[in-house]
């Protein structure tokens, strides 16, 4: 966090006075400040030329699960597809195919929805980091808790 002298402080405060002005964090008015600090969510506000750099550091920790989980349904959709083709091909009736587990169905889903997840969340992107931080570290733990769940129900039903 960079300290900004009174001079700094006050300048802002002037600048703020009677102007509406938005908080490049959450997007908040700050209009008519008495502190540094936007009231919604607890950033400290700099005058400063130039631009910020843009704050995705928990976006891209709530997404990560969801890319990933996506690129592996991908993956698998893909592998599914193969053994499919080859089993058409090497004239074996689709009936002798093993019928696919319902745990492998439902990870599936559940990779797939997650995937959805995530890319409706890059597109709301702005919409997420207008959030205060905390809400973003909320966000990010509860999808990382629902995929680590996930995991786990997945290794307790591999492993014998």
């Amino acid at each position: 966090m960079q300290q900004s002298t009174p001079d700094e402080i006050e300048m802002l405060l002037a600048f703020v006075r009677d102007r509406d002005a938005s908080c490049p964090n959450c997007g908040y008015n700050v209009r008519d400040l008495t502190k540094p600090i936007c009231p919604e969510c607890q950033e400290d506000l700099l005058l400063k030329v130039g631009s910020r750099v843009y704050p995705i550091r928990w976006l891209l920790i709530t997404v990560a699960p969801g890319i990933f989980t996506g690129i592996t349904s991908v993956i698998v959709a893909v592998l599914f597809a193969i053994a499919l083709v080859n089993t058409t091909n090497t004239n074996v009736s689709l009936g002798s195919l093993k019928t696919i587990p319902l745990d492998a169905i439902a990870l599936a889903t559940f990779f797939a929805l997650s995937a959805v997840v995530a890319i409706v969340i890059i597109f709301m992107h702005k919409r997420f980091i207008r959030q205060p931080q905390p809400r973003q570290i909320l966000w990010a733990i509860w999808l990382w808790m629902i995929h680590l769940c996930a995991f786990f129900i997945f290794l307790i039903n591999v492993i014998p």
